[in-house]
């Protein structure tokens, strides 16, 4: 039989049975199913209020993409690596919902070893465990886990992120102390998770990629990742008391630097897990178009964005300029900026010398760290030729920029113009063959 072992697992595990009973060292935990009395069974069941949890945790969080599960697990997660010590193992990891092997979570359960996992699909033996003692089920979807200790609700949670902490109080017997760690952990978190990664918010997908995002941003769940210090959130996260444990750093924040890295990438034309973007539309949790919805013009433009590879000094570009824009389309404050102005007051030539003058001036930009607004309205306005496409050329500048006319004419001195935070440039053409440098 011991021989046989293997071959019982393959044949059993590919119909999706549980051969628990097959195997002696399983039978065993089994029987432990059944060593709670009727009265322990059922305090299983009392209000969340009632439950208190001790060590070893062994928590198994279950919910609906896009439902808040990220953010229960994470902070379950938190709370478990808080109540523990440094030396104690714990396994948090995440369970697919194919190819997934129950013998892990057994084997920690029978070791009394500590785990929280997250999935997003039921199944019946997660149930068995907390009917028996051996595991406590917490939930984001109502639907999926019934029976789970605490759905947490939606609503409540884009309403009050941070007043989940308290909902837990009492189960983890929380100290005010450590409700407060918790607290600044999972603000700092939340950010992250909204912010950075290939999860992140879905109007914060389509404003990276130049969509106008200015009809979502009284909604409350909208991130408004554009008034965030991202870089300084990362160095405190990272300095956080409480344990982080990253997980699919492909693609969710892991460490210091990933929100460039990530905002870098969903810039060039990305969407809900590094999927192309097929449009500026929600399309009900996720960011752009379902391909089955899209329009054939959608698809053409997108499909062609994506079609396009970067080099990587202009997909810095990008997302610096995206960044700088907020969710109004006008350019946040302190933002370094120049603009190629091509109006009646400041003329700027024949379209060869336009099209000449914008790549000049984007070039102008990208060295002197600026970033490149266009504001052509002559003889018609440009946007309504040209849409904004990877970056919105055409936010609104401030109303008291500076003007530089022919800032790179043959008269004209060409510098990095240090102490200008922005200003406008003419024809922005070199004339004659001499080539120029800046000065600085």
């Amino acid at each position: 039989i011991m021989k046989l072992k293997p071959i019982i697992f393959f044949i059993f595990g590919a119909l999706g049975l549980q051969v628990c009973v097959l195997i002696p060292g399983i039978q065993k935990y089994l029987n432990r199913f059944y060593s709670l009395s009727v009265e322990e069974q059922e305090k299983l069941f009392l209000p969340l209020k009632t439950v208190v949890l001790s060590k070893p945790y062994r928590i198994i969080q279950i919910g609906a993409p896009r439902s808040g599960s990220t953010f229960q697990f994470q902070l379950l997660d938190a709370i478990v690596s808080l109540k523990s010590s440094a030396e104690e193992e714990i396994t948090s990891t995440f369970l697919p919902s194919k190819n997934w092997r129950i013998f892990p979570l057994i084997r920690d359960i029978s070791e009394n070893k500590s785990f929280i996992v997250k999935t997003h699909f039921d199944h019946r033996i997660f149930e068995l465990f907390q009917q028996r003692g051996h595991a406590t089920v917490f939930a984001s979807s109502t639907d999926i886990a019934p029976y789970a200790v605490y759905n947490q609700e939606r609503e409540r949670l884009v309403a009050c992120p941070l007043c989940e902490v308290d909902r837990y109080k009492s189960m983890f017997r929380l100290s005010e102390k450590e409700v407060t760690l918790l607290k600044e952990h999972m603000d700092l978190y939340s950010s992250l998770r909204m912010c950075c990664g290939e999860q992140m918010s879905k109007y914060e997908i389509l404003r990276l990629n130049g969509c106008d995002v200015a009809q979502y941003a009284e909604l409350p769940d909208y991130p408004r990742c554009e008034d965030k210090n991202l870089e300084e959130i990362e160095a405190k996260f990272a300095a956080s008391p409480i344990p982080f444990h990253a997980n699919n750093p492909e693609v969710n924040w892991a460490k210091p630097g990933d929100c460039a890295r990530f905002g870098q990438e969903i810039a060039s034309g990305k969407g809900f897990n590094g999927h192309t973007l097929t449009s500026c539309e929600i399309d009900g949790k996720f960011a752009g178009t379902r391909p089955e919805n899209a329009t054939r013009t959608e698809k053409m433009r997108f499909d062609f964005r994506n079609a396009t590879t970067y080099p990587p000094w202009i997909r810095k570009y990008m997302l610096f300029h995206n960044a700088a824009v907020d969710f109004r389309g006008r350019l946040r404050e302190d933002v370094p900026y120049l603009v190629y102005q091509c109006t009646e007051d400041m003329p700027c030539g024949d379209w060869g010398d336009r099209v000449l003058g914008m790549v000049k001036a984007l070039f102008l930009a990208m060295c002197t760290d600026r970033v490149l607004l266009i504001d052509s309205t002559s003889p018609v306005p440009l946007d309504t030729i040209l849409n904004p496409g990877s970056i919105q050329w055409n936010a609104v500048p401030p109303e008291n920029t500076t003007k530089i006319v022919d800032a790179l004419n043959a008269g004209s001195p060409i510098s990095k113009h240090n102490n200008t935070l922005g200003y406008r440039m003419g024809q922005a053409q070199v004339m004659g063959d001499e080539n120029y440098r800046l000065s600085e």
